[in-house]
């Protein structure tokens, strides 16, 4: 059979400035619009991009000729709200930048992308940044869905995909205590509902890598944020 793997991305902040950025850029200027710049990448934000691009690769060998394609959890861009956070004020260029850092992956064959819905201080509210993310990497030629909460089967192993959820724990002792908790919750209302619970949980917001698995009784689900 012919897998369908999945690379899943979330909170690359674009227009941040230690968000992602693609080297090669081309951001509108300022005092011209009729003019663009090449920003210059920051420490971190090199630091950044050269782990993305490892990152990339490792995930198109782990796919080698099989199917790869992007989940990008939210926060594609970083809005305007904190704006001591900003390297552009512009939304059109965070927009831009967002655009650049995925269709990055094009050059690793991926064709399908599935973007969702970030926080609302993130996306200028209404999901804004993702719905026009999406009308571009779609007239690059990339096959995207957007959702803000769905449930996806691959491979007849269902997903549930959103933002926001369980956070990954106040203190390093307690890491992994809360996500375990909502995982356990999510389990018990789908057998309590009498269905199989969801086999996979994919959360983010925290910049915090947390990964749990939870038995219950024949049953086991995962959670990652």
């Amino acid at each position: 059979m012919t897998r369908r793997v999945i690379a899943l991305c979330a909170d690359s902040h674009a227009g941040n400035r230690v968000g992602l950025l693609t080297p090669g850029t081309e951001l509108t200027d300022p005092d011209n619009t009729a003019d663009t710049y090449i920003p210059n990448l920051s420490p971190y934000q090199e630091w950044l991009w050269g782990h993305y691009t490892e990152w990339m690769q490792q995930a198109r060998e782990f796919a080698g000729s099989d199917t790869l394609e992007v989940w990008h959890n939210g926060d594609a861009m970083q809005g305007l709200k904190y704006p001591n956070q900003l390297m552009t004020t512009s939304i059109s260029d965070q927009v831009l930048i967002a655009r650049k850092n995925l269709n990055a992956w094009r050059e690793y064959g991926v064709e399908t992308m599935r973007i969702f819905t970030g926080t609302a201080s993130h996306n200028f509210g209404e999901g804004s940044g993702e719905i026009l993310l999406k009308s571009l990497l779609e007239a690059d030629g990339l096959n995207v869905t957007l959702y803000h909460h769905a449930l996806l089967t691959v491979h007849g192993v269902e997903f549930d995909v959103v933002h926001h959820g369980a956070g990954p724990g106040s203190r390093e002792w307690l890491r992994g205590n809360v996500a375990r908790f909502y995982t356990r919750d999510r389990m018990m209302a789908d057998i309590v509902a009498g269905k199989k619970p969801t086999a996979c949980f994919l959360r983010a917001h925290y910049h915090t890598y947390v990964k749990e698995v939870v038995t219950l009784g024949d049953y086991e689900s995962v959670m990652v944020i």
